[in-house]
Protein backbone atom coordinates (compact mmCIF):
# COMPACT_ATOMS: atom_id res chain seq x y z
CA UNK A 1 0.00 0.00 0.00
CA UNK A 2 2.86 2.39 0.81
CA UNK A 3 4.43 1.78 -2.60
CA UNK A 4 1.08 2.37 -4.32
CA UNK A 5 0.51 5.66 -2.47
CA UNK A 6 4.03 6.73 -3.32
CA UNK A 7 3.50 5.92 -7.02
CA UNK A 8 0.20 7.80 -7.07
CA UNK A 9 1.86 10.85 -5.49
CA UNK A 10 4.70 10.65 -8.02
CA UNK A 11 2.18 10.35 -10.87
CA UNK A 12 0.26 13.40 -9.65
CA UNK A 13 3.51 15.35 -9.48
CA UNK A 14 4.50 14.16 -12.96
CA UNK A 15 7.31 11.96 -11.68
CA UNK A 16 5.81 8.53 -12.46
CA UNK A 17 4.05 6.86 -15.38
CA UNK A 18 0.40 5.81 -15.32
CA UNK A 19 1.39 2.23 -16.15
CA UNK A 20 3.60 2.05 -13.04
CA UNK A 21 0.63 3.07 -10.89
CA UNK A 22 -1.53 0.44 -12.59
CA UNK A 23 1.13 -2.20 -11.97
CA UNK A 24 1.38 -1.40 -8.26
CA UNK A 25 -2.41 -1.44 -7.92
CA UNK A 26 -2.87 -4.80 -9.68
CA UNK A 27 0.14 -6.87 -8.62
CA UNK A 28 -1.06 -8.16 -5.24
CA UNK A 29 -2.88 -11.48 -4.94
CA UNK A 30 -4.04 -13.39 -1.87
CA UNK A 31 -4.59 -17.13 -1.86
CA UNK A 32 -6.29 -16.80 1.51
CA UNK A 33 -9.41 -15.39 -0.15
CA UNK A 34 -10.26 -18.69 -1.87
CA UNK A 35 -13.92 -19.70 -1.75
CA UNK A 36 -15.20 -23.18 -0.88
CA UNK A 37 -18.12 -23.04 -3.32
CA UNK A 38 -17.48 -21.46 -6.71
CA UNK A 39 -20.16 -18.83 -7.47
CA UNK A 40 -22.19 -19.45 -10.61
CA UNK A 41 -21.26 -16.04 -12.00
CA UNK A 42 -17.61 -17.11 -12.02
CA UNK A 43 -18.28 -19.96 -14.43
CA UNK A 44 -21.10 -18.60 -16.58
CA UNK A 45 -19.82 -17.78 -20.07
CA UNK A 46 -21.58 -14.90 -21.82
CA UNK A 47 -22.04 -14.54 -25.56
CA UNK A 48 -22.97 -11.35 -27.39
CA UNK A 49 -25.49 -11.80 -30.22
CA UNK A 50 -27.66 -9.66 -32.49
CA UNK A 51 -30.89 -11.71 -32.61
CA UNK A 52 -32.69 -9.47 -35.10
CA UNK A 53 -29.83 -9.26 -37.60
CA UNK A 54 -29.45 -11.66 -40.57
CA UNK A 55 -26.94 -14.50 -40.05
CA UNK A 56 -24.53 -16.28 -42.39
CA UNK A 57 -23.44 -19.62 -40.88
CA UNK A 58 -19.74 -20.44 -41.32
CA UNK A 59 -18.27 -23.88 -42.02
CA UNK A 60 -16.43 -25.71 -39.23
CA UNK A 61 -14.54 -28.24 -41.33
CA UNK A 62 -11.22 -26.39 -41.54
CA UNK A 63 -10.74 -25.79 -37.80
CA UNK A 64 -11.01 -29.52 -37.04
CA UNK A 65 -7.97 -30.19 -39.22
CA UNK A 66 -5.72 -27.85 -37.28
CA UNK A 67 -4.60 -29.89 -34.26
CA UNK A 68 -2.93 -27.06 -32.37
CA UNK A 69 -6.13 -25.00 -32.32
CA UNK A 70 -8.80 -27.64 -31.99
CA UNK A 71 -6.93 -29.76 -29.44
CA UNK A 72 -5.38 -27.11 -27.19
CA UNK A 73 -6.71 -27.24 -23.65
CA UNK A 74 -5.46 -25.82 -20.38
CA UNK A 75 -4.88 -28.78 -18.09
CA UNK A 76 -3.55 -29.43 -14.61
CA UNK A 77 -2.95 -33.10 -15.30
CA UNK A 78 0.66 -34.03 -16.03
CA UNK A 79 2.13 -37.52 -15.85
CA UNK A 80 5.56 -36.52 -14.42
CA UNK A 81 7.60 -38.16 -17.17
CA UNK A 82 10.85 -36.48 -18.19
CA UNK A 83 11.08 -34.93 -21.65
CA UNK A 84 14.18 -34.56 -23.79
CA UNK A 85 16.35 -31.47 -23.88
CA UNK A 86 15.88 -31.46 -27.66
CA UNK A 87 12.11 -31.12 -27.29
CA UNK A 88 12.54 -28.27 -24.84
CA UNK A 89 15.05 -26.56 -27.14
CA UNK A 90 12.74 -26.85 -30.13
CA UNK A 91 9.85 -25.25 -28.27
CA UNK A 92 11.79 -22.38 -26.70
CA UNK A 93 13.64 -21.45 -29.89
CA UNK A 94 10.55 -21.60 -32.08
CA UNK A 95 8.34 -19.47 -29.85
CA UNK A 96 10.88 -16.98 -28.48
CA UNK A 97 14.02 -17.15 -30.60
CA UNK A 98 15.19 -15.16 -33.60
CA UNK A 99 13.43 -16.39 -36.74
CA UNK A 100 15.06 -13.63 -38.81
CA UNK A 101 18.68 -12.91 -37.93
CA UNK A 102 20.32 -10.34 -40.23
CA UNK A 103 23.73 -8.78 -39.76
CA UNK A 104 22.13 -5.80 -38.05
CA UNK A 105 20.48 -7.26 -34.94
CA UNK A 106 18.21 -4.20 -34.75
CA UNK A 107 16.42 -5.67 -37.76
CA UNK A 108 16.01 -9.14 -36.20
CA UNK A 109 12.54 -10.54 -35.71
CA UNK A 110 10.84 -13.20 -33.55
CA UNK A 111 7.81 -15.40 -34.22
CA UNK A 112 5.34 -13.33 -32.19
CA UNK A 113 4.09 -9.78 -32.90
CA UNK A 114 5.68 -6.93 -30.97
CA UNK A 115 4.54 -3.30 -31.18
CA UNK A 116 7.23 -1.42 -33.06
CA UNK A 117 9.48 -4.50 -32.78
CA UNK A 118 10.53 -3.25 -29.34
CA UNK A 119 10.39 -6.75 -27.76
CA UNK A 120 10.01 -5.85 -24.06
CA UNK A 121 9.50 -9.47 -22.94
CA UNK A 122 12.02 -11.73 -21.21
CA UNK A 123 11.69 -15.51 -20.80
CA UNK A 124 12.87 -17.50 -17.78
CA UNK A 125 12.75 -21.27 -17.40
CA UNK A 126 12.38 -23.54 -14.38
CA UNK A 127 12.96 -27.18 -15.43
CA UNK A 128 11.30 -29.79 -13.20
CA UNK A 129 11.75 -32.87 -15.38
CA UNK A 130 13.99 -32.30 -18.41
CA UNK A 131 16.71 -34.80 -19.27
CA UNK A 132 20.27 -33.39 -19.16
CA UNK A 133 19.07 -30.16 -17.56
CA UNK A 134 19.46 -29.64 -13.82
CA UNK A 135 16.67 -28.08 -11.79
CA UNK A 136 17.09 -24.39 -11.17
CA UNK A 137 16.42 -21.04 -12.78
CA UNK A 138 17.51 -20.20 -16.32
CA UNK A 139 17.24 -17.10 -18.47
CA UNK A 140 16.71 -17.49 -22.20
CA UNK A 141 19.40 -15.51 -24.01
CA UNK A 142 17.59 -14.73 -27.27
CA UNK A 143 20.62 -13.33 -29.08
CA UNK A 144 22.71 -16.46 -28.53
CA UNK A 145 19.81 -18.97 -28.32
CA UNK A 146 21.15 -20.23 -25.00
CA UNK A 147 19.96 -20.87 -21.46
CA UNK A 148 21.89 -18.91 -18.86
CA UNK A 149 21.99 -20.73 -15.52
CA UNK A 150 21.11 -18.23 -12.81
CA UNK A 151 20.51 -20.75 -10.02
CA UNK A 152 20.98 -24.51 -9.69
CA UNK A 153 18.87 -26.11 -6.97
CA UNK A 154 15.62 -28.00 -6.35
CA UNK A 155 12.81 -25.55 -7.12
CA UNK A 156 9.91 -27.54 -5.66
CA UNK A 157 9.47 -25.51 -2.47
CA UNK A 158 9.70 -22.24 -4.37
CA UNK A 159 7.05 -23.34 -6.90
CA UNK A 160 4.63 -24.19 -4.08
CA UNK A 161 5.34 -20.94 -2.24
CA UNK A 162 4.92 -18.89 -5.40
CA UNK A 163 1.63 -20.44 -6.50
CA UNK A 164 -0.21 -20.89 -3.22
CA UNK A 165 0.66 -24.58 -2.80
CA UNK A 166 -0.50 -25.71 -6.26
CA UNK A 167 1.06 -29.19 -6.01
CA UNK A 168 -0.05 -30.30 -9.48
CA UNK A 169 2.56 -27.99 -11.00
CA UNK A 170 5.34 -30.20 -9.63
CA UNK A 171 4.26 -32.91 -12.09
CA UNK A 172 4.96 -30.61 -15.06
CA UNK A 173 8.25 -30.83 -16.93
CA UNK A 174 9.04 -27.14 -16.83
CA UNK A 175 7.70 -23.70 -16.02
CA UNK A 176 8.08 -20.63 -18.20
CA UNK A 177 8.07 -17.23 -16.54
CA UNK A 178 7.43 -14.23 -18.78
CA UNK A 179 8.45 -10.79 -17.59
CA UNK A 180 8.32 -7.40 -19.25
CA UNK A 181 10.68 -4.42 -19.32
CA UNK A 182 8.33 -1.51 -20.09
CA UNK A 183 11.03 1.08 -20.76
CA UNK A 184 11.94 -0.71 -23.99
CA UNK A 185 8.53 0.18 -25.43
CA UNK A 186 7.86 3.29 -23.36
CA UNK A 187 10.60 5.17 -25.18
CA UNK A 188 8.42 4.99 -28.30
CA UNK A 189 4.84 4.66 -27.04
CA UNK A 190 4.77 6.39 -23.65
CA UNK A 191 2.21 5.02 -21.20
CA UNK A 192 0.42 3.13 -23.95
CA UNK A 193 3.36 0.72 -23.88
CA UNK A 194 1.81 -1.17 -20.97
CA UNK A 195 -1.14 -2.19 -23.15
CA UNK A 196 1.20 -3.36 -25.86
CA UNK A 197 3.41 -5.26 -23.42
CA UNK A 198 0.46 -7.19 -21.99
CA UNK A 199 -0.90 -7.92 -25.48
CA UNK A 200 2.54 -9.15 -26.49
CA UNK A 201 2.69 -11.46 -23.48
CA UNK A 202 -0.61 -12.90 -24.70
CA UNK A 203 0.80 -13.42 -28.20
CA UNK A 204 3.86 -15.23 -26.86
CA UNK A 205 1.88 -17.32 -24.39
CA UNK A 206 -0.60 -18.48 -27.00
CA UNK A 207 2.23 -19.45 -29.33
CA UNK A 208 3.76 -21.47 -26.49
CA UNK A 209 0.50 -23.30 -25.79
CA UNK A 210 -0.25 -23.99 -29.47
CA UNK A 211 3.23 -25.28 -30.27
CA UNK A 212 3.19 -27.39 -27.09
CA UNK A 213 0.03 -29.06 -28.40
CA UNK A 214 1.71 -29.78 -31.74
CA UNK A 215 4.70 -31.29 -29.91
CA UNK A 216 2.52 -33.56 -27.78
CA UNK A 217 2.83 -31.52 -24.60
CA UNK A 218 0.16 -30.21 -22.26
CA UNK A 219 0.07 -26.67 -20.95
CA UNK A 220 -1.61 -24.51 -18.33
CA UNK A 221 -1.16 -20.72 -18.27
CA UNK A 222 -0.99 -19.36 -14.72
CA UNK A 223 -1.95 -15.79 -13.86
CA UNK A 224 -2.25 -16.35 -10.11
CA UNK A 225 1.15 -16.12 -8.47
CA UNK A 226 2.78 -14.25 -5.62
CA UNK A 227 4.56 -11.36 -7.27
CA UNK A 228 7.13 -10.86 -4.54
CA UNK A 229 8.32 -14.47 -4.86
CA UNK A 230 9.16 -14.02 -8.55
CA UNK A 231 10.69 -10.59 -8.02
CA UNK A 232 12.93 -12.00 -5.29
CA UNK A 233 13.92 -15.09 -7.30
CA UNK A 234 14.80 -13.10 -10.41
CA UNK A 235 16.43 -10.33 -8.35
CA UNK A 236 14.55 -7.60 -10.23
CA UNK A 237 13.44 -5.53 -7.24
CA UNK A 238 15.46 -2.48 -8.22
CA UNK A 239 15.08 -2.61 -12.00
CA UNK A 240 12.03 -1.90 -14.13
CA UNK A 241 11.09 -5.48 -14.98
CA UNK A 242 7.64 -6.85 -14.16
CA UNK A 243 6.45 -10.48 -13.81
CA UNK A 244 3.55 -10.93 -16.24
CA UNK A 245 2.74 -14.60 -16.79
CA UNK A 246 3.65 -18.21 -15.96
CA UNK A 247 3.00 -21.34 -18.01
CA UNK A 248 3.35 -24.93 -16.82
CA UNK A 249 4.18 -27.45 -19.56
CA UNK A 250 4.69 -31.19 -19.60
CA UNK A 251 3.55 -34.62 -20.68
Amino acid sequence: MKKLKKKIAEFINGQANASDVFYEQSKNISFEDSVEVIPQEWITIHFKTYPRMPKIVLEKALSKKIKSLSSRRSTRLFIKKDISFKLLSSLIYTVAGLIFEPKDMDDSRRSYPSAGARYPLEVYLIPLGVKSLKQGLYHYNVKENALEALLIEDMGEWVLACTGNEKWILDANFLIIITGIPDRSRIKYGDREFRYMLIEAGHLSQNICLLATELGLRSCPIGGFIESQIISLLDIENIREYPLYMIALGK
